[in-house]
């Protein structure tokens, strides 16, 4: 699992996919998650998402240099509520 931090403040997650491996999805606060992408397209997905959820608290996406990722291991029970990142 691999968390985006903001100093302490966590805000985002990236996890595996339960079914598919090497398959990630993103892990809001709320407990939403995303349909599966690759780890890269995952950690640039969770990091759009925490400009837009926080705009004031990174001053409007100037500050993304104090946007640090951590890496932790798997805990178990992960959420089972999906968003989709498409447009319809």
């Amino acid at each position: 699992m691999h968390n985006l931090y903001f100093g302490r403040r966590k805000l985002a997650e990236v996890v595996p996919d339960d079914r598919w491996s090497g398959m990630w999805r993103v892990k809001l606060p709320n407990g939403q998650l995303s349909d599966m992408v690759n780890l890269t397209r995952a950690k640039d997905a969770a990091m759009a998402l925490a400009r837009k959820v926080e705009p004031k608290l990174l001053g409007g996406g100037r500050q993304t240099k104090s946007l640090k990722w951590k890496q932790t291991k798997r805990a178990h029970g992960a959420a089972t509520d999906v968003f989709s990142a498409r447009m319809l």
